[in-house]
């Protein structure tokens, strides 16, 4: 009898899971920001990045791209190099949305519950040459005096964390946010998005620039023509 009701409530619990999609664990897909350990995301919705500031970003874009100067700059070789020509701008800047700033700059000051907008800029300067699979990584301050720390990498390029030139740092090294109080940044999920090879409007693109992995944004040709910036947005928290 005891063999016998074993079996009925084994029957009767894969009758229950057919029923319910025939799995036992409903294993959810997962984005590379999830997978790593260093990312907590907030459910907030993204702040609407005002047409001032994108403005300032395609007009950077186009001064290098109309520059015949800048434009004979360009480095004829064989490996792609990142954010090294005169006329490359500072790596990491960013901007408080909330207090509605009109300008990308470095450091960014902000209080608690602020959201802080920060540009990540990248330019291959070696024309005739493709970095395959670019990632970009935003690091984030493990100490609340900490900064953020950007990344940049490809399949043939070293990873980079600063726009050098002449063997000095365009602006400064990571991003600063000031406040009263200690803060942490917390990344806003679906925030992330991309300008680039002179487009005019933006791509949105997956979560991941906090993760390990990095961001990968493809194929980043060499010359000013296809310099990006991707944009993504943070919070400012206790």
């Amino acid at each position: 009898m005891y063999r016998y009701t074993m079996i009925c409530l084994a029957v009767l619990a894969i009758a229950l899971l057919a029923g319910c999609g025939g799995s036992m664990v409903d294993i959810p897909t997962t984005h590379d920001d999830a997978a790593s350990t260093d990312v907590v995301s907030s459910p907030d919705t993204p702040a609407q990045i005002s047409d001032q500031l994108v403005a300032e970003l395609r007009q950077e874009m186009a001064k290098n791209i109309g520059n015949p100067i800048l434009r004979l700059e360009g480095i004829k070789g064989s490996t792609p190099r990142f954010n090294y020509l005169q006329g490359d701008y500072e790596m990491l800047r960013g901007v408080n949305i909330t207090t509605k700033s009109t300008t990308w700059s470095d450091p960014v000051s902000a209080k608690i519950g602020d959201i802080v907008a920060v540009v990540l800029y990248y330019h291959n300067g070696t024309v005739e040459t493709t970095a395959k699979n670019t990632r970009a990584r935003i690091v984030l301050p493990t100490t609340t005096a900490g900064s953020a720390i950007s990344r940049l990498w490809s399949d043939s390029t070293s990873a980079i964390t600063d726009t050098i030139v002449g063997g000095k740092i365009v602006g400064k090294s990571g991003l600063t946010v000031t406040t009263t109080r200690p803060y942490h940044l917390r990344y806003l999920w679906g925030s992330t998005q991309i300008y680039r090879n002179g487009a005019t409007t933006p791509v949105a693109m997956p979560n991941g620039i906090t993760s390990k992995a990095g961001l990968n944004v493809g194929s980043a040709q060499g010359c000013w023509q296809y310099t990006g910036f991707i944009i993504c947005q943070f919070k400012v928290i206790k």
